[in-house]
């Protein structure tokens, strides 16, 4: 990130509607401050997504990508689309993980109605995946992405895999397990991520984003527990946020 980046960061938090008399104003503003500079300090720490060694036998694998639905209110504008295949209103957040469960890209807003794919595929991560992974490197995505020059999925069990095709997918399904336990972690630890109560998008977007900022920090700072897997829910006019860490 460079200084231009930074300052229209700073603003960002700044400029916004915190700056208003009133005790909880006052306190949103410190906490949006805070916030920032927490940001800025985890994203100059890190350049780019090399150096992991192999998970658990596969080889070049820079991290797991998912998607994973946060509950919120109806939005006021196009409220259908945000109605998800569970029949409840959310908003998408994709993420890529490391093997330690830290957040190395995070991208949030299209409504919970859209497929992972077609996220994955309007994110910046789709057009600067293969350079984030320096052309040798590769992510691991469950049968709903496509397979692509940096994105590995599993091969479909069509009844008739070969012993090395089943071997494959064992492995791929064991270390893209990593990202169903960051999210069971991120949920488990902000329960307000469990339903946002706002009618907002932007607002609970921001939510969201900054939640996956603080599960980094937690990461970095070891505050880790164990969850289980089935607590997190995993799975189940346009301005995105993005957010890429490393």
């Amino acid at each position: 990130m460079d200084q231009s980046t930074s300052t229209q960061l700073r603003e960002c938090w700044w400029e916004k509607k915190y700056y208003k008399s009133g005790k909880n104003n006052i306190k949103r503003l410190i906490g949006c401050y805070i916030i920032c500079k927490v940001v800025l300090i985890v994203m100059h720490r890190f350049k780019s997504w090399t150096g992991i060694a192999p998970w658990n036998g596969f080889p070049g694998i820079v991290g797991a990508i998912d998607g994973t639905h946060i509950a919120i209110k109806a939005p006021k504008n196009n409220p259908q689309s945000y109605v998800n295949r569970k029949n409840f209103h959310s908003s998408q957040l994709q993420c890529v993980c490391l093997h330690n469960r830290l957040f190395s890209h995070v991208f949030v807003w299209y409504p919970g109605s859209v497929h992972d794919s077609r996220v994955l595929k309007n994110s910046d991560l789709w057009d600067m995946g293969l350079v984030k992974c320096n052309n040798v490197f590769h992510i691991l995505g469950d049968a709903a992405y496509p397979l692509w020059m940096w994105l590995l999925t599993p091969y479909r069990d069509n009844g008739h895999s070969s012993p090395q095709q089943r071997k494959y997918n064992y492995y791929h399904s064991t270390n893209r397990l990593v990202i169903e336990r960051c999210f069971a972690l991120l949920k488990s630890r902000f329960r307000r991520l469990h339903m946002i109560d706002t009618h907002s998008v932007p607002k609970a977007c921001e939510i969201i984003m900054t939640c996956c900022i603080l599960h980094n920090v937690c990461i970095m700072k070891i505050d880790v527990f164990d969850v289980d897997l089935a607590d997190g829910g995993c799975n189940d006019n346009k301005a995105n946020m993005c957010l890429d860490f490393f």
